[in-house]
C-alpha cells in the first residue's frame, strides 16, 4: 500500500462507525440512559442528551449553553405538536427525517416549521426538497392549488425565499384555478395581494386579463371590506393589455363608482385611442400601463464590445417599479461595460444614439 492510500484511509470518515454511533445514541435515548433533559411538548414528553441536542442545533446551542433560564433546567417546554416533534428527535438522533410524497400537507408544514424554528436547516432543506418534487411531478388536478397557496404562505412566514419562488410561480402559472379557489379568496391579505400582482413572472401579454379577473374575484368575494383596495390594486394591472371590450365588460358600475378607478380607466382608454403613438413607445413611456410582463430566466452577462456612436449623448435607464419612474443606471456611462442581472430582474435598456457594433 502507498503512502497516499494510507493518507486516504487515515482521513476518511468511517460510514460504518457513524451509523453505529447514531444507532447506540439513538438507543440510548429510547431506553432513557443517561438522558439529562426532558422535552415537554403538547402533552407528550422526550428524553434527550444536551450535548446530542446541542450539537445538532444551534437553537438548542444556544438555550443550553448559555446564561438563559433553560440551560440550568432540566424540563423544556417547545411549541408545537408532539408528532412533529418526534419525527424532528428522531432526524437529531439519526439523520433520518420521514416525510414523503404520502405525508399530508398540515404535517410537512409543521415539521418545516419546527424545524427552522429549532434551526435544524438540513431538515428544512429536505422538506422544501420534497415540497418543490411535488411541483414537478404532480399537475394542479393531482395537487390542489390551495396546497402551494399554504406552502406558500408557511414559506413566506419562515423567509424560505427559494419555497416562496417555487411556490409563487406554481400560482403565477394556473390564474385560472387560483380565482376559483375558495381558500385563497378567503386568507389572502391585500398585501399578499399586492406584492404578488406585482411580479414580473406573472403573466404574460395575452393573459392580462386573468390577472385582471383574479384582482376581482378576491375583490367581490368580501366586497364590503374590500373595496377600499379596489384602486391600491387595479394600479398593479397592466390595463393597456386587456382588450378593451373585456375591460368594458369586466369593469361594472360599482368598480366604475369609486373615483380614483375611474379616472385611472379614462386614461388608459385616452392613450390606447391614440393612434400618434406606437405600442413600444406607449411601452416605454407607461410601463405600468402597457409593458408587457417578462422576466430573465436565466443569470445575465451583457457585454459591450468595440463600438461607435452616431451622437456624444447617450443614456442607459430602468425602470424602477417601486417608485413607478425610469432611472439612470449607475456606472454604465463608461464602456466596454459588463452588466448582470438576477434571474428575477427586469430591464429595459434605452439609447439616445444609433449604435454600430463590431465583432
Amino acid at each position: 500500500m502507498s503512502q497516499f492510500d494510507e493518507a486516504v484511509r487515515g482521513d476518511a470518515i468511517s460510514i460504518r462507525y457513524v451509523k453505529e454511533l447514531t444507532k447506540a445514541l439513538n438507543d440510548l435515548r429510547k431506553e432513557n440512559q443517561l438522558c439529562d433533559i426532558v422535552i415537554n411538548v403538547g402533552e407528550r414528553a422526550f428524553n434527550a442528551h444536551r450535548g446530542v441536542l446541542a450539537a445538532s442545533s444551534s437553537y438548542f446551542k444556544a438555550m443550553l449553553t448559555s446564561g438563559f433560564t433553560e440551560a440550568n433546567q432540566d424540563v423544556i417546554t417547545i411549541d408545537g405538536k408532539a408528532e412533529h416533534f418526534e419525527m424532528l428527535l428522531q432526524y437529531i438522533y439519526t439523520g433520518k427525517l420521514d416525510v414523503s410524497w404520502t405525508t399530508s400537507q398540515d404535517d410537512i408544514c409543521g415539521i418545516l416549521q419546527m424545524a427552522n424554528y429549532l434551526l435544524l436547516m438540513d431538515a428544512v432543506s429536505n422538506c422544501t426538497s420534497l415540497i418543490q418534487d411535488l411541483y414537478e411531478n404532480f399537475t394542479v388536478e393531482q395537487m390542489p392549488i390551495k396546497v402551494a397557496f399554504k406552502y406558500l404562505l408557511v414559506a413566506k412566514a419562515n423567509d424560505l425565499m427559494d419555497l416562496v419562488k417555487s411556490s409563487e410561480r406554481r400560482l403565477q402559472d394556473n390564474l385560472m384555478m387560483l380565482k376559483k379557489c375558495k381558500v385563497f379568496l378567503e386568507d389572502a391579505s391585500v398585501e399578499f395581494m399586492e406584492e404578488f400582482l406585482s411580479g414580473d413572472n406573472l403573466a404574460t401579454a395575452d393573459e392580462e386579463e386573468e390577472v385582471l379577473m383574479l384582482v376581482l374575484e378576491w375583490l367581490k368575494f368580501d366586497w364590503d371590506n374590500r373595496r377600499p383596495h379596489t384602486y391600491r390594486l387595479l394600479q398593479k394591472v397592466r390595463l393597456g393589455l386587456v382588450p378593451e371590450d373585456r375591460c368594458n365588460e369586466l369593469l361594472d358600475d360599482s368598480i366604475l363608482a369609486i373615483p380614483e378607478c375611474k379616472i385611472l380607466i379614462d386614461k388608459v382608454d385616452q392613450l390606447m385611442d391614440d393612434d400618434t403613438v406606437s405600442e413600444q413607445v406607449m411601452a416605454l413611456r407607461k410601463p405600468e400601463l402597457f409593458a408587457t410582463r417578462s422576466t430573465v430566466t436565466a443569470p445575465v452577462s451583457i457585454e459591450t464590445r468595440k463600438y461607435s456612436l452616431s451622437y456624444e449623448k447617450t443614456y442607459f435607464r430602468y425602470y424602477n417599479a417601486k417608485k413607478q419612474v425610469w432611472e439612470k443606471m449607475a456606472g454604465l456611462d463608461l464602456f466596454p461595460f459588463t452588466f448582470h442581472a438576477r434571474p428575477e430582474d427586469k430591464f429595459f435598456l434605452v439609447a439616445s444614439s444609433f449604435m454600430h457594433w463590431w465583432k
